[in-house]
């Protein structure tokens, strides 16, 4: 299998961004038998590289074959952080691409995973590690069984592309090594060139492979996810860039209406439009959201959602749960492992001393919660059992490790695809449904159990994959348009004005307060939609001073906020060096101070130094940075100092008799 699998599921919040890099695997040839080659591919998106393929294929002495395919793959995921995949896979199979051997190695931000195996009696027993993590996975060759680089050269076996009528056997990709139902089917070219329509199924896709005249691999393409590899010389495959994964492509759209504090939903009514797909492919209602009116005009769907809180009814249903009904959510699936047993071990640990379904999930979701800590931005999906080992994952890993617990203990669990609002935008984002006596929405990134008004479900499925047919058709398509809202009164409301008097910048959704330190200091709002970004204005305009206020979930804690931002600075500058990383205390602030320097970028000059202090307050999250050259920051930095020390939360309103100020 193609070693970059697992980085097709991505959703970050990058839910199933990367889907389709399989494809890394497909060696050159395609004609009769694997031929010895020497051949380079590129991944391309835009017009540019961003990821390299080498495939060389050579024939043994024993009559086998052995192919070995390096790969090496460049991501900036939400033009956040910037990520590499590489990896080495050589396979070794029959003159008639029959599998013998395999061992492959993949190195990413997840770790480094292997996986040796052979056959033996029809069947290929595989180990693979990662860390700690070791599991043994056995794959039956019976019938027509084919690793996925060797895919070309089968489908041009023997009579090539005019071989009459469409071809059924499984793939095996070499990383997860699940053999996956395929179909194949000889396609007529204009200029008589070899090609094939392939179906790989839900994991691998569908598209088009074609061959030059040459009758080697030129192109792949495919649809759903989509994916364009060509073939170029070995100097245009050293030369690639990152790619962003950012915007439409990610299910990221910006918030039509200012939402201050979405924590704080008490309605939302949201309009969402698509093409391209049947409406009964998705799933837009749970407990919390119900379709409100649809239309359909000229294959463009409309449907207004209506967003409410929950009636707080309490399931006492006991587990473990049976019933047909619920089979396909407490199955075994290819990032779902109920049957692990670190799984079972971990899952009687959480909820020991709990016998309802709920019960149980509300303690699985608090300690997910606080043993991820919000999560890591990792390029590649994760099973539950390698999410437990390696403590890694963004909202996918969150939402296989739930269901590989839940399942395990017989409570059905299955995985949504939809759209999360974080600051200032709605962003694709994975979460889980659980059966507690009835559905109920669980997203443990923030240990929400049943009462999230800032999550907006599209498709739900037994597993991963089930959901990504409809998010890489939607990508091409989707429309969301925030309607109507209304928000419940924060403490300072009624009391208290959002704005700037004099040297003083006062914020009532957040219920704070800063006064500037100086007359010479001005305040400026640059506030778009999302967090609330106040720019602190001194004498010299190339010192930056800002403050940030954002709603922030109790679970998550400074440290994580510092963390991502760290990750982020590592990636974007040169010569990055970490000066202070520690809790930080004074009269008015408890928090975490990061400081950091960096090579000058653009216009600026000389070394840059940075301070940023980050706290919360109630469901707030604070920060307040200052960045400038070296010796102008330093200068600035008692100033910086008084202007953190002059925070206030503002209290609740007044008492009746009780003059406002």
């Amino acid at each position: 299998m193609s070693a970059m699998l697992r980085v097709r599921t991505s959703c970050v919040l990058v839910t199933a961004v990367i889907l389709g890099l399989w494809l890394a695997s497909l060696p050159a040839t395609a004609q009769a038998g694997p031929r010895q080659r020497d051949v380079y591919y590129g991944f391309l998106a835009d017009g540019r590289r961003y990821g390299s393929r080498h495939v060389a294929v050579s024939e043994l002495p024993d009559g086998n074959f052995r192919y070995v395919v390096e790969e090496r793959v460049l991501l900036d995921l939400l033009g956040a952080q910037k990520q590499e995949i590489a990896a080495r896979t050589e396979l070794v199979v029959t003159p008639d691409y029959a599998p013998v051997s395999v061992r492959a190695e993949t190195t990413s931000s997840a770790g480094k995973l292997t996986a040796a195996g052979r056959v033996d009696e029809g069947k290929l027993r595989v180990e693979l590690k990662r860390g700690t993590f070791e599991t043994v996975r056995t794959v039956d060759l019976a019938g027509t069984t084919i690793f996925d680089a060797c895919l070309p050269d089968w489908l041009n076996e023997p009579a090539g592309p005019d071989d009459p009528g469409p071809r059924t056997f499984r793939v095996v990709e070499a990383t997860g090594f699940i053999p996956w139902e395929a179909t194949a089917e000889a396609k007529t070219t204009d200029d008589g060139s070899a090609a094939w329509n392939v179906d790989l199924g839900p994991e691998m896709g569908r598209g088009e492979m074609a061959f030059g005249p040459d009758g080697v691999l030129q192109t792949v393409r495919m649809r759903v996810p989509p994916v364009h590899i060509e073939r170029c010389s070995e100097e245009e495959a050293r030369d690639i860039r990152h790619r962003v994964m950012a915007g439409a492509e990610v299910l990221s759209f910006p918030l039509t209406k200012p939402i201050a504090r979405p924590d704080r939903l008490t309605s939302l009514t949201v309009a969402i439009g698509w093409a391209g797909v049947a409406r009964d492919k998705l799933n837009l209602e749970d407990e919390r959201q119900r379709v409100a009116e649809e239309s359909e005009k000229d294959g463009k769907h409309r449907v207004v959602l209506s967003v409410r809180p929950i009636q707080r009814v309490e399931p006492t249903r006991k587990f473990p749960i049976e019933g047909s009904e619920f089979a396909p959510y407490l199955a075994e699936t290819r990032f779902i492992k109920p049957s692990d047993e670190s799984i079972r071990a971990k899952a009687r640990e959480w909820t020991e001393g709990h016998e309802t379904a709920l019960e149980a999930v509300r303690a699985l979701s608090e300690a997910i919660a606080e043993y991820l800590r919000g999560g890591t931005l990792i390029a590649e999906t994760l099973s539950g059992p390698e999410v437990l080992q390696c403590k890694q994952g963004k909202c996918s890993e969150h939402a296989t490790l739930l269901a590989s617990l839940a399942r395990s203990l017989g409570i059905p669990t299955r995985i949504v695809l939809g759209l999360r609002m974080a600051g200032g935008q709605w962003v694709g984002h994975m979460w889980n449904e659980v059966y507690v006596g009835r559905w109920i929405t669980v997203d443990t990134t923030v240990n929400e159990v049943g009462d999230s008004m800032e999550l907006l479900k599209l498709v739900h499925s037994d597993t991963v994959f089930g959901t990504q047919p409809v998010r890489w058709a939607l990508t091409e398509s989707l429309e969301v348009a925030v309607e109507d809202f209304q928000v419940a009164a924060g403490p300072a409301d009624g009391r208290y004005k959002t704005g700037v008097e004099g040297r003083v910048y006062t914020n009532a959704d957040h219920a704070c307060r800063l006064t500037a330190p100086s007359d010479e200091w001005s305040i400026e709002d640059k506030t778009k939609t999302g967090p609330t970004v106040i720019r602190f204005k001194v004498p010299d305009e190339k010192v930056l001073i800002h403050f940030v206020a954002f709603p922030l979930p109790e679970i998550l804690r400074p440290i994580v906020i510092v963390n991502g931002r760290k990750l982020r600075f590592t990636s974007m500058y040169k010569e990055f060096k970490v000066l202070r990383d520690e809790p930080y205390k004074s009269d008015s602030v408890r928090g975490r101070i990061f400081v950091f320097q960096r090579a000058a970028g653009g216009k600026e000059s000389g070394t840059m130094k940075t301070t940023e202090v980050v706290w919360r307050s109630g469901g707030s999250c604070f920060l307040l940075n200052l960045i400038a050259e070296k010796s102008a920051h330093d200068e600035y930095l008692p100033k910086f100092i008084e202007l953190l020390d002059s925070f206030e939360t503002l209290s609740a309103p007044a008492p009746k008799g009780e003059k406002s100020p």
